[in-house]
């Protein structure tokens, strides 16, 4: 079952619930270990408790970059290395962090720290 219909059940089964943001880890590895913490060099307090999201290339981040920037919500968006960010109005509220640059240690650990991902 796609996490689409995952989630619109869930809004069917509790509508008290409806509008609340629901999110999963989606795993690349056999185990995720959830304990590890945030590298010192991206543990950056601002960004605690913000919005993560990442993913592959069909995912338009400028959209996201669009719609948070010149806000005080604080956006880190993981990327592939060769995915163009045409945006360049980006705002300090926004960072922006290439796949390469994190391990998948630290992309579940960064996700870990976000309310919604």
């Amino acid at each position: 079952m796609a996490l689409i219909e995952m989630s619109d059940e869930v809004k069917i089964d509790f509508p008290e619930f409806a509008f609340k943001n629901h999110s999963v880890l989606v795993p690349s590895m056999d185990v995720i270990d959830t304990s590890i913490p945030v590298d010192k060099e991206l543990d950056d307090p601002y960004f605690r408790d913000g919005v993560f999201t990442a993913g592959k290339s069909e995912r338009d981040f400028n959209v996201v970059i669009r719609a948070f920037r010149n806000t005080d919500i604080p956006i880190t968006i993981v990327c592939t290395d060769d995915y163009p960010i045409t945006e360049t109005d980006i705002t300090s509220n926004i960072r922006i962090l290439r796949f390469s640059q994190v391990s998948h240690e630290q992309y579940y650990a960064l996700a870990g720290q976000a309310f919604a991902y």
